[in-house]
């Protein structure tokens, strides 16, 4: 019963039956009990069948039948009733109009029958068929009284069969559309592998350039990568400014493996997390027993580096301290590791990258100039992916050209995901896509991603990176962008909720100078802290 009650609801359904007509209807199988019930106690029948002759296929002439009810004199449901019937007979009487009677003993029929057929709609019959016990004359005159009891019922007979048998056909029409939908899945599938082949061929996408791991199609940024071609294999120093998420660290790796340096290392060193303490040992390293826990000579970064590239990762969040000892080095191209009494020279490519003003900063005294200066002997400036439309496409299909390497799953996005994804003003740039595409893969239980899939994570992404960044200081201009909120409490609320979490960054969590920036008491600070929930792992980074 639970299938065949699911199955009455998924026709309901898709035939958007009207809550108040759905009382109205009932299913045909109802209206076929409700003339079984009547018969055996008005006509004295043993048994009482209700079956459906369809039209005989062409590849065949004999009709299919359906029992669909069947009553013993008790009202006891038959449930396997078609041997009790004569197929022959049923495909005789059931082209007739009207009620037909057979005694039995004759013609094969053992027991008196009483049957009476009609249409159903153009194509089907229905056939009442009465069975009384052998030797009964109770069945021999109850044609014309059994034609006028069907006849009452017929009208309603006639809708709810053809409501079932509509309900049928939307339903088949369903699964051969989910099937054909499958099998156009699959061939999508099938010309997304053929186009990611094409693509490595240079061959579709006409007018992108892919400049090692970086992939564009913007004219602003190819131009960007004709002019690191022309310095890549100077000594020159690269700064490479761009928002968050933009691809500085990638641009600066397809620099350095470009270049005439390419066989030597790629050292990383992240300016604005080195804890103060441990800045003079990673920067230029230190000799076995210069103090302790020192129990082997270690070398720092500039030394790692040599003959190859060091790449300073937002050089805009680097301490004051560390500015002035990479200062001299660059200055002096040589090192001296702690505990040693002897330099070591160093011959390193550096190049830098910002998603901040160093300008500002240098007018605000928190940024040396010199420094600045022999970090900026070449600048570029890598455009936000919302003024990078044109890229949107590309990039989304190499990422899941990724994703299908990495969890060996191809996917794809429906063409209301992708209309989403174009429109999406991305404002964590190509990192965030990049994290989200193989988000949306790994969770995926299809190999379609639709929208609805898509919608929740691009404003959960957008709200967190609004929250934990873009607070820019440009000049004596704040510029802050958070998430949009209904009430005038809440958007002061995360405001200031941002502008506490950047200070803690920018003090990497010195409560102290926060407060001395901020111009608050400390237990307001710790107040604010517990009303905001903010969190250590919010501003310290591991």
């Amino acid at each position: 019963m639970g299938d065949r009650t699911q199955e009455r609801e998924e026709r309901l359904a898709l035939l958007a039956v009207p809550t108040d007509a759905k009382a109205l209807i009932v299913p045909f199988a109802g209206r076929v009990q409700e003339v079984l019930r009547e018969c055996p106690g008005r006509f004295g029948a043993d048994r009482v069948f209700f079956v459906i002759r369809r039209k005989p296929d062409e590849r065949t002439d004999q009709p299919p039948l359906s029992v669909v009810g069947a009553l013993q004199s008790d009202g006891r449901e038959i449930n396997d009733p078609d041997f009790l019937i004569d197929y022959h007979y049923l495909g005789e009487i059931g082209a007739l109009d009207g009620s037909q009677y057979l005694a039995g003993a004759e013609e094969g029929v053992s027991r008196p029958l009483l049957s009476l057929a009609f249409a159903l709609d153009e194509t089907t019959r229905g056939i009442v068929l009465l069975e009384a016990s052998p030797g009964s004359r109770a069945l021999e005159k109850a044609g014309p009284e059994l034609e006028a009891m069907v006849a009452e019922s017929l009208a309603p007979l006639r809708r709810a069969y053809i409501f079932d048998d509509r309900g049928e056909e939307l339903l088949r029409a369903r699964r051969q559309l989910e099937e054909i939908g499958e099998l156009l899945e699959q061939r999508q599938l099938e010309i997304d592998g053929l186009r990611h082949v094409v693509e490595e061929e240079g061959v579709l996408h006409e007018g992108v350039t892919r400049y090692h791991q970086f992939i564009t199609r913007d004219e602003a940024t190819q131009e960007l990568i004709g002019q690191i071609e022309r310095v890549k294999d100077t000594d020159l120093s690269v700064l490479i400014r761009g928002e968050t998420g933009t691809g500085k660290e990638l641009l600066a790796r397809a620099l350095h493996f470009g270049s005439r340096r390419a066989g030597g290392p790629f050292e990383v060193v992240p300016c604005g997390s080195i804890a103060s303490n441990l800045l003079e040992s990673e920067l230029f390293g230190y000799v076995k027993g210069s103090f302790s826990g020192a129990e082997e000579d270690r070398a720092g970064f500039f030394v790692r580096a040599h003959g190859g590239t060091l790449f300073l990762d937002e050089v805009a969040d680097m301490p004051m301290s560390m500015q002035q000892q990479i200062l001299r080095v660059l200055q002096e191209r040589r090192v001296r590791p702690i505990g040693s009494a002897e330099t070591i020279p160093v011959d390193v490519r550096v190049i830098a990258s910002t998603r901040g003003d160093l300008e500002a900063l240098v007018r605000e005294r928190k940024f040396r100039e010199d420094l600045m200066f022999r970090l900026d002997g070449f600048s570029v400036l890598i455009p936000p992916l919302r003024e990078r439309r044109d890229d949107i496409p590309i990039l989304l299909d190499h990422f899941l050209d990724v994703a299908a390497e990495e969890e060996e799953t191809r996917c794809r996005f429906s063409e209301s995901a992708q209309r989403e994804l174009y429109e999406y003003s991305w404002p964590g740039n190509v990192q965030e896509m990049r994290n989200l595409v193989l988000r949306m893969v790994i969770e995926s239980d299809r190999r379609v991603i639709a929208r609805k899939k898509v919608q929740p994570l691009l404003t959960r992404g957008a709200e967190e990176l609004f929250r934990e960044e873009e607070l820019h200081v440009d000049g004596d201009q704040l510029t802050i962008r958070v998430p949009a909120r209904d009430g005038f409490n809440d958007i002061i609320a995360e405001c200031e909720r941002l502008i506490l979490v950047q200070a803690l960054k920018r003090h990497r969590g010195n409560k102290s100078r926060v407060t001395q920036q901020l111009g608050i008491p400390r237990q307001t600070l710790y107040n604010k802290l517990e009303r905001y929930a903010i969190m250590d792992d919010e501003y310290l980074e591991e």
